[in-house]
C-alpha cells in the first residue's frame, strides 16, 4: 500500500538547508556587529573616565582655593581617594562648604587616574588626543579665583581688569596673567 503524502505540511515546513542558511547569515551579521558595539562601549567608558577626571581636577582646585588640601605628594591615586572622600572647610568665606566627589567607585577612580597628572602641588587633567601617551594637560590654577572681565561687554569688573582691552590683543591680554 502506498503512503499518502501530505503536501500541505511539506509546504509550510523549513528544510534543514534553509535553517542552516539563516543561522549562518545571523552568525556573519553578529560577527560584523559585535566589534562595532565593543568600540562604542569602550568610547562611552572613556568619555565617562574623562568626565570624572575633569570633575576630580575641578573639585581639587576649588577645595585648594577654599583652604582644603587633598594632595598626597607624588601619589595621584591617594590624591584621588582623598578627593572622593571629600572634606568640609572650617574657616574663611567658604566655611562649612563640602568639597568632594562622593559615590565614585574604585573602578571609576582607576579609569579617571589615566587622565590625571600631578605637577608639584597641582592636579592636572590631561586629555589624551587619541595618540597613546600623548597628553595635553589643562592647567587649572587655584591662584586665580575668576578670570578677569573686560569692561563694556556686560561683565562685572572684579578689579583685575586694567581697562578696555580690545579683543584679540594678545600682548595686552598676556600682561593680565598672574606672575608665577
Amino acid at each position: 500500500m502506498r503512503k499518502e503524502y501530505n503536501q500541505k505540511s511539506k509546504a509550510t515546513a523549513f528544510s534543514l538547508v534553509e535553517m542552516l542558511s539563516v543561522i549562518a547569515v545571523i552568525g556573519i551579521i553578529s560577527a560584523i556587529a559585535v566589534p562595532g558595539i565593543s568600540r562604542i562601549r569602550e568610547s562611552a567608558e572613556n568619555a565617562s573616565a574623562q568626565r570624572n577626571a575633569q570633575n576630580l581636577a575641578s573639585v581639587y582646585v576649588s577645595a585648594r582655593a577654599a583652604g582644603l588640601e587633598f594632595l598626597a605628594p607624588n601619589d595621584v591615586g591617594a590624591t584621588v581617594a582623598n578627593i572622593v572622600t571629600g572634606g568640609t572647610t572650617s574657616d574663611g568665606v567658604m566655611s562649612g562648604s563640602y568639597f568632594g566627589v562622593p559615590g565614585l567607585s574604585t573602578s571609576e577612580q582607576t579609569a579617571a587616574i589615566a587622565f590625571l597628572q600631578l605637577n608639584g602641588e597641582d592636579l592636572l587633567y590631561a586629555k589624551v588626543d587619541g595618540v597613546e601617551g600623548e597628553a595635553n594637560p589643562v592647567i587649572l590654577d587655584p591662584g586665580i579665583s575668576a578670570p578677569p572681565t573686560i569692561t563694556g561687554l556686560g561683565g562685572i569688573n572684579d578689579g583685575t581688569d586694567p581697562g578696555n582691552v580690545p579683543l584679540g590683543d594678545e600682548e595686552t591680554l598676556g600682561s593680565l596673567a598672574p606672575d608665577s
